[in-house]
């Protein structure tokens, strides 16, 4: 049986997390978020990783503008909605589904594995995440998930589990 989650407390840890590893960045964030059945470990780990590319993809000297990297979160029709937006150059419609595969990089330095593991906590979550332009530039992630629940239940570990074999 999944744990419920305070997303509020998951989202503040993980723009935490963030801000400690990129000083004098500043994560816009809204408060009020719905608690949601599932893993705060995982679902601390797929803001974090979020996050931490949405920061990496806005360049350095629009870092420090009032909302550069947002997170923001509403519940609506039985799904709950987390948004990650950056001021990065965007990512091209191209890009937008192999991004998330695993391997699968824009960037020079990194494994590619960021995103592919938003993807599957996302999936243990009974949910999905998207990648969309952002109105005034950059990037935005949506993270969705089941306010009711996945349909496997996500480790109480926080760790990922691997795939089977020839899936």
């Amino acid at each position: 049986m999944p744990e419920s989650v305070s997303l509020d407390a998951v989202a503040e840890a993980a723009a935490r997390e963030v801000e400690g590893a990129f000083p004098g960045v500043r994560v816009e964030r809204s408060s009020g978020l719905p608690e949601a059945p599932g893993s705060s470990a995982l679902l601390r780990r797929a803001l974090a990783n979020l996050l931490r590319n949405a920061v990496e993809a806005t360049p350095p000297e629009r870092r420090a503008e009032r909302d550069a990297v947002v997170l923001s979160g509403q519940e609506r029709e039985g799904e709950i909605v987390l948004s990650v937006g950056d001021r990065g150059k965007g990512v091209e419609p191209g890009q937008r589904e192999k991004i998330f595969l695993p391997f699968y990089s824009t960037k020079e330095e990194g494994a590619g594995l960021g995103l592919a593991v938003v993807a599957r906590i996302a999936e243990l979550h009974g949910g999905s995440v998207e990648v969309n332009g952002r109105p005034g530039g950059g990037a935005l992630f949506t993270l969705r998930l089941s306010s009711g629940g996945g349909s496997a239940a996500p480790p109480s570990s926080g760790r990922v589990p691997s795939s089977p074999a020839g899936s």
